[in-house]
This record gives structure tokens, C-alpha cells and sequence, in this order.
């Protein structure tokens, strides 16, 4: 296991919430849940494992966790997680109504409902009850409604009374002409008693609990006991959906010695869909770091309609004035203040885990700096920058560049660059943006060291264009190249290649920024997907609409995958018939 990520083991929460795995280039492979995330996570590393699970932890490079209050918070994220991220390693949710209802139906005699599907009905839901490990007790809360409020139990009205009439469990609309204000009544009541109120309720089964427990009937005991914690069940309110219904973003964040952490809960139509987190170390002015980190954020997502944050008014008003299609406010309803307050808690613990990794990073990075001095024979390493190419749907170029002060991500210098079509080559990519990074220099932030990715066709690229510049005896260019399980293994110079150990605190800073090129790439190459996702061959098929292309460009890196991908690959997104259709398409092309 590498070092960065047993630290993050080590360090996760004790407390319920969701655990998010992590490949090599970030990407979400399996969304689970925990009432202990860091129990939990353990748990995929023990020897006596099964062969799935060892599979999966053979893939996880890195985790991420979102804190939840409760652990039937945490199922309903997971669900949410799951879906809108489609990881390899979790089986969907395929059932809509995954979590049942109780509705109360809009009929002349209502009737109670209990069902996963509440489409199906006419009437007021309350739901979902979704604590995953007391199913019976979801149920046993619906036959208590059903006990407690005299409704009819019939489907059908016969024209007889039945028992439930005799027992006072129904009205008897059988044989009984019911005023509709007893009705008005009863929906009031049940209406009181799912919104929380149920002290008078929990109060008499208490009552029966005691009276069965004394008179040694434990069993009747046990049930009555079970009906409580249903109650109690319905009523812990989830902190994870809100009302509003458009693109929303609700933020919350700390600064402990001098660290500022702010977590973003990213939600559509009500639910969260994702999370972000992004710290900042030595920090001076806290509002003016949070302002800016806020702005970089969402300068480039415009689709968010909303944005709830903790600021006074003239910090609002900077973000408002400087990003006109968002409307930055500070919550007011209860409810937002409640995800406020998670979204807090998140990131007071992630800022504690920030710091004990930055604590032990940068003596990691220090070290790795000397050492990377002594192999290159150099004095001064204050700057490294490190460059990453690839093409987007094989017809645009794009490179990205990251960059290290110190030892440290410099993020205000990170760059992304759309390159011209005619780049025939990686090499012609290199070539290009090094030219155009090193030929406009105005801040006098001349890099001690150039990081390119890949080996000595890339160097010998980025030194082609400072030597035309004049500058190539002023930059050093190296190489970080990758073994057969791409993994960061070797250091390559124009003339050498030297094989890294993996337990150095060299591999570990060059991994990192490794790694952190890739990110930086793979976020531009989202943004990039989401403005081109139409304009590619899937458009001429035949049944293939935007709907399932987006699907498709969601779980496929390329086009390229998708072309080489077999039928029973690609009809785990969509359809097996359009599946065939794509398939073949791309055969009879070629």
C-alpha cells in the first residue's frame, strides 16, 4: 500500500458516513457506506478477504469520504454517489422505488399505502425509510399506522363490515356513511405524528414495553421495543436532501492553524451529487483565501444556479459582482443551515487530516528535493513545473501544466492549453506548448526544473523548443516514465534512465505530482467533454440519442474505448439491441 494512502486510512473519520475508492487517475470505483468509515476501510485489506474484494483493493489508489450524521444519511448519499457516478465496482441500484413510502391516498375513503413505488398512488408520501438494517421495523411502522389511525384496509369496499371494524382499526365506510371531516381529522393526526410528533405515541408503547418486561413476556416486550426505534427511525432527519430543486451548491469551511478548508456539497434536483474539497496551507487572510478559492472553483461552472456560504454582505457581494450567473447567498432556512453545518463538519475533520499529512509531507517533499538536487547536480529547485498532453476524441490536443514552490502545489500558476490540430505527434505536442509557455515570460517565474510525461522523446521535445528560445541552459527537463502496471517507476534525463525506489521519499514527491498533472488533466478534459460531448461519430447512429451518448462518454475515457469495447461492455449502459448497433458500426467503418 503506498504511504500517502495508508495515511488517509489511518487518519479517516470514526464516524458514519461514505467512503469513495479511488484508481491511479482518481476516478471513483466504488461508493460504500459505514457507520464507522474508518473501520470500515480496513476491512478491505485483511488477508481473509474474498477474491472480489481483493480485486477492488488491488485497483484503490486513493479514498476520499463525505461525514454524515447518521447512518441512514448515509445510505440515502450512497445511493446517490452510486448514481450519478456509476463506479466499476458497485452493482447499481437498478429499482427505482429502491426505499419505501407510507402514503396516505387522495381516495373518497383513504386507504394507507405502503410501497416502493410511490408513483403508482394518488396521494401524500412520507419517506423514504431508508435505514437499510431494520426492514421489518420500516414495516412494522406502517402496521402501527394502520393500528393507531382507522382507515380503511380494503381495496375494494365490500358490503360487510369486517374485523378490523369490530378491533376499532377502521370507520367502517362499508357500512358507516363517514363525514369527511373525520377524515380531515385523521390525515391531521397522521400528518402530526410522521412530521415528529410522537412523544404521546412512543410514550404508551414505552408503557406496554414495561408492562410485558415486568410480567416476564419478553418477546412482547422486545416488539414494542422495536416499534419505538421504528419511530425513531422515520424521524432522523436526513441532512443530505434539500427542497431546492435547482443546480445548488452549499459550502462550508474552517481555518485552523493557519489551514483553510472549505468542502463543497455539489446537488441536482434536491439530491447531492458530488462533493469537493480543497485546502490551502499558511494562510494570512482567511476570508480573502476563501473568496479566491470559491472564485477559481466556480469561474468555470456555470450550470449552478445557487450557492449557499456563511459570508458577510460585502463578501458576497465581491462574488456576486465578479461571477454574474451565480447568485452567492448566505443560508436563512433551517434547512440549509443544516447541510451548512454538515458541510462544516467535513471539513473540520479534513483539515485536521490536512494537517497531519502536510506535517509529514513536507519533510517527505524537503528530502525529496535534496535528493532530486544531488541526481540532477543542481543548487536551486524553488520552482518545478510539470507538463501533460493528450488528445480529447483523437481530434483535439490539449496539455495541461502543474506547478510545485517549494514543495508545494502553486495552484495560481496551474495552465491549460487547447493545442493546434496539426500537432501530428506527442512529440509536436511537447513541443508546442513548452514553446508557447517559455516564449511569454513576463513574471520572471523561469521553472529550475521542467517534469514532462513520458521519457526521452518528450525531453528531447521540450529541449528542442528552449533551445530555440535561448533557455536551454537555463531550464533542466526531465521525465517521469511508467512500468507495466502504470505505476511512476523511473527518473529519465536525456542521457540516463534511473529506476526509482518505491519506498523514497523522491518516488513519493514525484508520484504526487504525478499523479496531480493527471487530475489537473483529467478535470480539463471533463470540462472539455461537457462542451464537445455531441459533436463526435456516436451522433450518425441510429437509435444512439444525446440521453444515452452522455451515458456512454460518462463511463468510456475516449471514443477509442468505446470502438474497442465488446457488446456485452457496452450494454451495461444502454440497451443490448443500440449496443449491437454501435458495435457495428465501428466495425463496418473501418
Amino acid at each position: 500500500m503506498e504511504k500517502r494512502l495508508k495515511e488517509k486510512i489511518d487518519n479517516a473519520p470514526k464516524k458514519p458516513g461514505c467512503y469513495l475508492w479511488k484508481d491511479e487517475n482518481g476516478k471513483i470505483i466504488y461508493v460504500g457506506k459505514a457507520k464507522n468509515i474508518n473501520s470500515r476501510i480496513k476491512q478491505y485489506f485483511l488477508k481473509n478477504v474474498s477474491d472480489k474484494v481483493k480485486i477492488l483493493a488491488s485497483k484503490i489508489h486513493d479514498l476520499d469520504f463525505i461525514v454524515t450524521n447518521n447512518e441512514n444519511e448515509a445510505l440515502i448519499l450512497e445511493r446517490e454517489l452510486i448514481s450519478n457516478n456509476k463506479p466499476k465496482y458497485n452493482s447499481l441500484l437498478r429499482e427505482i422505488g429502491n426505499y419505501p413510502y407510507i402514503i396516505v391516498t387522495s381516495e373518497e375513503n383513504p386507504r394507507l399505502i405502503y410501497t416502493k413505488d410511490y408513483t403508482k398512488y394518488s396521494g401524500k408520501k412520507y419517506g423514504p425509510f431508508a435505514k437499510s438494517n431494520s426492514p421489518k421495523t420500516k414495516h412494522e411502522l406502517y402496521l402501527l399506522c394502520n393500528r393507531l389511525f382507522p382507515l380503511r384496509k380494503c381495496k375494494n369496499i365490500p358490503n360487510k363490515k369486517c374485523i378490523y371494524y369490530d378491533i376499532g382499526q377502521c370507520l367502517g365506510p362499508c357500512i358507516n356513511k363517514i363525514e369527511k371531516s373525520q377524515y380531515t381529522e385523521i390525515k391531521k393526526d397522521i400528518d402530526r405524528f410522521l412530521n415528529g410528533d410522537v412523544e404521546k405515541i412512543k410514550n404508551n408503547l414505552k408503557n406496554k414495553e414495561n408492562f410485558f418486561s415486568s410480567n416476564l413476556n419478553f418477546e412482547q416486550a422486545q416488539y414494542f421495543y422495536e416499534l419505538q426505534n421504528s419511530i425513531q427511525n422515520i424521524f432522523d432527519k436526513s441532512e443530505i436532501s434539500i427542497s431546492n430543486k435547482s443546480e445548488t451548491c452549499v459550502i462550508g469551511y474552517v481555518n485552523k492553524n493557519n489551514i483553510i478548508t472549505v468542502v463543497i456539497f455539489m446537488y441536482y434536483e434536491g439530491n447531492i451529487v458530488d462533493s469537493y474539497e480543497e485546502s490551502s496551507f499558511i494562510v494570512d487572510d482567511e476570508k480573502s483565501e476563501l473568496i479566491k478559492i470559491i472564485f477559481n472553483y466556480f469561474y468555470e461552472n456555470k450550470n449552478i444556479k445557487k450557492v449557499y456560504v456563511s459570508l458577510d454582505d460585502d463578501n458576497l457581494n465581491i462574488l456576486n459582482n465578479s461571477i454574474k450567473n451565480i447568485e452567492f447567498i448566505n443560508p436563512e432556512s433551517s434547512e440549509l443551515k443544516k447541510v451548512l453545518s454538515l458541510a462544516a463538519k467535513n471539513a473540520v475533520i479534513k483539515n485536521a487530516n490536512f494537517n497531519i499529512k502536510n506535517i509529514n509531507k513536507t519533510f517527505t517533499n524537503q528530502n525529496a528535493i535534496e535528493e532530486l538536487k544531488k541526481i540532477l547536480n543542481i543548487d536551486n529547485l524553488t520552482l518545478i513545473e510539470m507538463y501533460d498532453n493528450s488528445n480529447l476524441f483523437n481530434d483535439e490536443k490539449i496539455s495541461t501544466k502543474i506547478a510545485y514552490w517549494n514543495g508545494e502545489k502553486e495552484k495560481n500558476l496551474y495552465r491549460k492549453y487547447i493545442l493546434h490540430k496539426d500537432c501530428k505527434s506527442d512529440y509536436d505536442m511537447m513541443k508546442e506548448v513548452i514553446y508557447r509557455r517559455f516564449s511569454n515570460i513576463t513574471d520572471g517565474n523561469i521553472p529550475n526544473l521542467v517534469i514532462v510525461d513520458g521519457g526521452k522523446i518528450q525531453i528531447s521535445a521540450a529541449l528542442s523548443s528552449l533551445e530555440e528560445l535561448g533557455l536551454v541552459n537555463f531550464v533542466n527537463v526531465i521525465g517521469l516514465s511508467k512500468d507495466d502496471k502504470h505505476t511512476t517507476s523511473s527518473l529519465v534525463t536525456i542521457d540516463d534512465t534511473i529506476l526509482l525506489d518505491k519506498k523514497s521519499d523522491l518516488y513519493l514527491f514525484l508520484s504526487e505530482i504525478q499523479e496531480e498533472v493527471h487530475r489537473f488533466s483529467i478535470s480539463f478534459h471533463r470540462n472539455k467533454r461537457s462542451k464537445k460531448m455531441f459533436s463526435n461519430d456516436l451522433e450518425k447512429i441510429n437509435g444512439l440519442g444525446k440521453a444515452r451518448i452522455k451515458i456512454l462518454l460518462e463511463n468510456f475515457s475516449s471514443i477509442d474505448e468505446i470502438k474497442n469495447a465488446s457488446i456485452e461492455t457496452i450494454s451495461q449502459f444502454i440497451p443490448k439491441t443500440i449496443a449491437k448497433k454501435i458495435y457495428d458500426f465501428f466495425r463496418n467503418d473501418s
